[in-house]
C-alpha cells in the first residue's frame, strides 16, 4: 500500500510539474512566430499583397527581393545580403517540446524525483518485439556470429544507447537460433507465395561452389516479375551437393523447385559452360516431359553465363592447353595450401616461364614472394602492398596482377626485391624481368583490359542480350584489329584468331 502511495505521488508530482512547464511556454510567445519580419519593409500601394493566396514579404533592403514565405526571404536574405547577421528562427514545435521536457526535468530534479523519470522514460521509448527483430535482422542479413549477444562489448554499447536494454536483449546465442528456426518457414512462406504469384516464368541461375572445408554447395536463384510488376532475384537454395554431374545438382535442384511450387514454371537456366550444365538441362527436359508433358527444350532454355565465357576467352588468349594444366596445378596447391616437392616446383616454374615468356617470369616472382611470411611481409612494407596472384578461374586475376604491377611504386619494390635474392638459390636468374619484359607485360595489360571492362560492364542481375552482344562485338572487332601487333605478343599472337 505504502508503495502505491508512493507512485501515486510521483504521478501527481509528474503531472504538475508538466502542467506548470507547459503554463511557462505558453504564456510566452507562439512557437511558431518567425522573427523574419524584422527584415520586411511595408507594402507599396503598387505592390500585390499576396500571391495565390500566399502573403508575400518584401526584402527591406532592396526593391526586388521577395518571397511568399518567411522561410523564402531568409535565403533570399542569406544569398544577396550575406553583410546582413540573421539571428536563429524561434524555437518550432519541437524545440517547444524539448524546451517543455527541459522545463519538466529541471523542476523533478529540485524535488530529487529525476531517477524515477530517467526510469520510466528509457522504459518507454524500448520496444521489445521491434528491438528483437532488428537485432536478429542484423545478424542475419550482415552474417555475424549468433555469439554477439554473449559479447561483453554489445551490452556496453547497447547500455551506451539505453541502459534499460539489458533486460530486454537476450543473452544466449541459442536464443538467437531458436529465433531464426522459429521465424525462417514465416520469411519462406512469403517467398514462396510470391514466386507463385509471379507474371513471368521462374528463370534460374545455378552454380556450384566448393567451400574451405571441401564441401560442394550448389546454389540456386530465381528471377522474375512478380504480381505488383517489380523484377526479383531471389536466392532461394543453398545445398550441398554430391557430385558436380548433372543428376547430382538435378538430385538437389527439384526438392528445392516442388518446396516453392514452380517445378512447372521453370523458364531458361543460366549457368557456367560446363557440360555438366548441358546434362542437367535434358535431365530437366526428360522430367518434364514424363511427368507433366512439358515441352521444355535444353537448347533453347540453357544460358550461357557471359562472364565465364570471356574467362574462357582470356584463358584462350593467355594458355595453350598445356600451360593451362600447369596453371591448374599451381591453383590446387594453393587451395590446399601444400607445397609441393622443390623439384617439381622447379620443374613447374621452368615450363611456365618456357611456355609463357614474361609472364609466366612475373607469375614465379609472386610465387616467391607469397611463399614465405617473412617476404611476404617485406615486400609489403617496402611497396604498401601485395601483388594479387593470377588463378585460373578467378575472373581477370591476370589482369589485376599486371595492373599493380604497372604501379611505379609496385615495379621498384620489386626491382629491388629481385636484386636481394637474385644471388640465392631461391630465385631462377632467368625469371629476372628485362626492360623488354616489362615492355611486353605492359602491352599484355592494356590489351586484357577491355575483358576486364566487358566483364564489369555485363555484371548484375540487369544484364540484356543486347548489352551481351554489342560487348562481344567489340570485343571480337577489338581483336582482329590487335592482329597487326601481334608480333608483339610472340607466345601469344595466333591464340585469338579463332575464338570467335
Amino acid at each position: 500500500m505504502a508503495s502505491i502511495q508512493s507512485e501515486d505521488q510521483d504521478n501527481i508530482s509528474l503531472t504538475s510539474a508538466f502542467n506548470t512547464a507547459q503554463s511557462s511556454i505558453t504564456d510566452t510567445e507562439s512557437p511558431y512566430t518567425s522573427n523574419i519580419h524584422e527584415h520586411c519593409r511595408t507594402r507599396r500601394p503598387d505592390e500585390p499583397e499576396r500571391k495565390n493566396k500566399a502573403l508575400i514579404y518584401y526584402c527591406k533592403y532592396c526593391e526586388s527581393g521577395s518571397a511568399t514565405s518567411t522561410t523564402g526571404l531568409r535565403s533570399h536574405i542569406r544569398a544577396r545580403h550575406k553583410d546582413i547577421q540573421l539571428e536563429d528562427a524561434r524555437p518550432t514545435l519541437a524545440a517547444a517540446s524539448i524546451a517543455q521536457v527541459t522545463a519538466i526535468y529541471e523542476r523533478l530534479y529540485e524535488q530529487g524525483q529525476t531517477s524515477n523519470f530517467d526510469l520510466s522514460i528509457l522504459n518507454r521509448t524500448i520496444n521489445t518485439k521491434l528491438v528483437f527483430q532488428a537485432l536478429v535482422d542484423l545478424i542475419v542479413v550482415r552474417r555475424l556470429p549468433f555469439r554477439i549477444v554473449e559479447w561483453p562489448e554489445f551490452h556496453r554499447f547497447c547500455a551506451a544507447l539505453n541502459p534499460s536494454s539489458l533486460a530486454k536483449l537476450p543473452s544466449s546465442h541459442h536464443t538467437i537460433k531458436k529465433r531464426i528456426n522459429e521465424t525462417f518457414p514465416e520469411a519462406k512462406d512469403i517467398v514462396r507465395r510470391t514466386i507463385q504469384s509471379a507474371k513471368t516464368r521462374i528463370h534460374l541461375a545455378v552454380d556450384i561452389w566448393t567451400s574451405p572445408n571441401n564441401y560442394l554447395f550448389l546454389a540456386i536463384c530465381a528471377s522474375f516479375v512478380d504480381h505488383i510488376d517489380q523484377f526479383r532475384n531471389i536466392l532461394i537454395g543453398l545445398r550441398t551437393t554430391p557430385g558436380h554431374s548433372g543428376e547430382h545438382q538435378w538430385s538437389v535442384l527439384l526438392p528445392v523447385l516442388e518446396e516453392y511450387g514452380c517445378t512447372k514454371s521453370i523458364g531458361t537456366i543460366v549457368g557456367d559452360n560446363s557440360s555438366t550444365n548441358d546434362t542437367l538441362c535434358r535431365t530437366i527436359s526428360a522430367y518434364l516431359a514424363e511427368q507433366y508433358r512439358i515441352d521444355w527444350n535444353a537448347s533453347q532454355n540453357r544460358i550461357r553465363c557471359q562472364g565465364h565465357i570471356l574467362n574462357l576467352v582470356v584463358q584462350a588468349y593467355l594458355f595453350h592447353n598445356d600451360e593451362e594444366e600447369e596453371m591448374t596445378l599451381y591453383d590446387r596447391d594453393e587451395l590446399s595450401a601444400q607445397q609441393p616437392d622443390e623439384k617439381i616446383a622447379k620443374e613447374r616454374r621452368n615450363k611456365i616461364r618456357a611456355q609463357m615468356g614474361a609472364m609466366g617470369k612475373l607469375h614465379n616472382l609472386v610465387v616467391h614472394i607469397r611463399a614465405s611470411a617473412g617476404r611476404t611481409t617485406e615486400f609489403v612494407k617496402s611497396a604498401g602492398r601485395r601483388i594479387p596472384l593470377d588463378n585460373r578461374t578467378r575472373w581477370n586475376s591476370w589482369y589485376h596482377m599486371l595492373q599493380v604491377t604497372q604501379e611505379q611504386a609496385i615495379k621498384e619494390a620489386l626491382v629491388s626485391y629481385v636484386e636481394k635474392y637474385r644471388d640465392t638459390d631461391t630465385i631462377d636468374k632467368k625469371d629476372i624481368l628485362s626492360p623488354e619484359d616489362w615492355n611486353q607485360l605492359r602491352t599484355i595489360s592494356s590489351h586484357l583490359a577491355i575483358f576486364e571492362g566487358a566483364t564489369l560492364h555485363l555484371q548484375g542481375d540487369r544484364t540484356t542480350l543486347e548489352r551481351v552482344s554489342e560487348s562481344l562485338e567489340v570485343i571480337h572487332q577489338w581483336l582482329q584489329d590487335t592482329l597487326v601487333c601481334r608480333t608483339t605478343l610472340s607466345p601469344y599472337r595466333t591464340k585469338y584468331t579463332n575464338l570467335f
